[in-house]
């Protein structure tokens, strides 16, 4: 429960992600100890830009990606203190800065993307390395467009030889999931429910159904959300694998 409860969070980053990329940069101005914050980026090798993200206790934070898998810098402010966060999927690098932009250090460990039998970030990137290159499909059992999405990744994996993992909703039960892909006369290999901290971040839980693509043992491009016809999943798949 309390994996599940963490994850929530993320599911709400959906809201920030309708915040403005001007915004985003006020957000970041508004911050003290920049100089501080700019330094450690270089040193945690920060790249990307900063998105606008929902943290655990609600509030509107900042993450950015590292040049290493599963690894994003968490930036937030209160009106006390700023801090700075190294995230992986079992540990976290916390650093804290008072007004006057003096530090303390805080490690920990999380384990907040620890689901049983589920896609997390060290499947993940196996897939991801063995595969070569293929699709990451999200969906939830309660949504019909789901299931279509499903069907029609089914039909594209066999067209194009590509390999898709389909991933649940981590809220999801797994009962339901089967009954409603049997309901919908859809065979499925196995039901993984979503616990990658790479993915949560990325925005997997802001709409279901959705997708990304990997080549060469990384995300290409951003998640992209939404039932599309074939011709649409086609072109974006030739578009990022050259399929």
């Amino acid at each position: 429960m309390k994996n599940l409860i963490i994850l929530s969070s993320i599911l709400l980053s959906s809201s920030a992600l309708a915040i403005k990329v001007g915004s985003v940069k006020e957000r970041f101005n508004a911050y003290t100890c920049q100089k501080e914050i700019k330094k450690l980026e270089k040193t945690w090798g920060a790249e990307g830009e900063w998105k606008a993200h929902i943290v655990e206790n609600g509030n509107l934070a900042l993450k950015r990606p590292t040049n290493k898998f599963a690894h994003w810098i968490l930036l937030e402010k209160s009106d006390s203190a700023e801090s700075i966060t190294l995230m992986n999927p079992k540990n976290a690098q916390k650093i804290i800065f008072d007004k006057k932009c003096n530090s303390t250090m805080t490690a920990y460990q999380h384990h907040q993307y620890s689901l049983p039998n589920s896609m997390d970030d060290a499947k993940l990137l196996t897939e991801m390395v063995n595969n070569k290159e293929g699709i990451i499909v999200m969906y939830s059992p309660g949504m019909n467009h789901s299931w279509t999405a499903i069907q029609r990744f089914q039909k594209i994996a066999k067209e194009k030889k590509l390999p898709v993992s389909f991933v649940m909703d981590p809220f999801a039960d797994v009962k339901d999931a089967k009954a409603e892909a049997k309901k919908n006369h859809i065979a499925m290999n196995s039901f993984e429910k979503l616990s990658s901290l790479e993915l949560a971040y990325r925005d997997a839980t802001m709409h279901y159904p959705s997708f990304f693509m990997y080549k060469n043992g990384a995300i290409v491009g951003n998640m992209l959300p939404g039932l599309m016809t074939e011709e649409k999943y086609n072109a974006a798949i030739k578009k990022f694998l050259g399929k």
